[in-house]
């Protein structure tokens, strides 16, 4: 099975942080007690912060690929793809 980390991450990062650019630039509602401009800019903070931790578990995981070439006594060659995972 081929999963790849951090992508569902990257992306529901970028979907918040696109509603937080939206409460903060786009919307000009008043509230009594609640700042939706405030609301907006604290959404694309913790959207960033999302991002670079999603970037990092995608980028440095600690999963390693490696191909592999088997040749058989009778000089059949198959192909393998080794996925290995560094438990710490």
């Amino acid at each position: 099975m081929y999963q790849r980390t951090g992508v569902t991450g990257i992306a529901t990062s970028l979907v918040f942080f696109a509603i937080g650019a939206v409460l903060y630039w786009a919307v000009q509602a008043s509230t009594s007690g609640v700042d939706i401009n405030t609301i907006g800019l604290i959404v694309m903070i913790v959207a960033a912060a999302g991002l670079v931790l999603s970037l990092g578990g995608f980028f440095f995981s600690g999963t390693r690929r490696r191909d592999t070439i088997v040749r058989d006594p009778a000089g059949t060659v198959s192909h393998a793809t080794v996925r290995e995972r560094e438990v710490v």
